[in-house]
């Protein structure tokens, strides 16, 4: 069976597709700085749009190409209006967004297209967390102890 986009409500589609900018932000976030690099969108981006080819019949790796920035828009949104006051607060409120949306994907999702999607978008937060080094120009430690602490909380929310 093949979930399609009439299966979820207007409300539930907004929280599930904001999935991938959810676990994208965090995950850029996760290393404790402020600003996002490009570099660290981008590989999660890739990771993305590459998961959505790989699973043509998931209806929520789809939307990545025909609405991300819209949920991109929705994610920011939603943090300009919690107001959290450092980055570990942003990360614990994506997180709990991630949380929010995840319980939806679950409730209407296939068990495979969970599996597809759960699979997407860990490799999307690895690939965001190891896009660069901690040192100059790239050199030293790729994933800090805060990075891989994340990945392993988004893993168990997936789970």
């Amino acid at each position: 069976m093949v979930t399609t986009r009439e299966q979820f409500t207007d409300e539930q589609w907004a929280e599930a597709s904001a999935l991938p900018a959810l676990v994208i932000m965090a995950a850029s976030l996760s290393d404790g700085k402020v600003m996002p690099s490009i570099r660290e969108l981008k590989a999660g981006g890739e990771v993305l749009v590459a998961g959505a080819a790989r699973y043509p019949d998931n209806v929520l790796l789809q939307h990545l190409k025909d609405g991300a920035e819209a949920a991109k828009a929705e994610t920011k949104q939603g943090q300009e209006q919690a107001g959290p006051t450092s980055v570990d607060d942003v990360v614990a409120t994506l997180l709990g967004q991630i949380e929010e949306s995840v319980a939806v994907a679950r409730g209407r999702l296939a068990a495979e297209e969970l599996a597809q999607l759960r699979e997407v978008l860990l490799e999307a937060a690895t690939a965001v967390v190891a896009r660069l080094g901690g040192g100059f120009m790239g050199s030293g430690e790729k994933v800090t102890e805060s990075e891989t602490s994340f990945v392993a909380r988004l893993a168990a929310l997936l789970a």
